[in-house]
């Protein structure tokens, strides 16, 4: 979860600013959680 929130944070710094949504950041979250698992899922 700390990694997690970390980039999300980052990486949506800008996004969360402009447009303080908890909906864009849930899809962010799932999108990096997906990205991650998905090579683990291939192997």
């Amino acid at each position: 979860m700390a990694f997690t929130t970390a980039s999300y944070i980052s990486i949506d710094g800008v996004s969360i600013a402009e447009t303080p949504e908890p909906s864009t950041g849930l899809l962010l979250g799932l999108g990096l959680v997906g990205l991650k698992l998905a090579p683990r899922r291939r192997s």
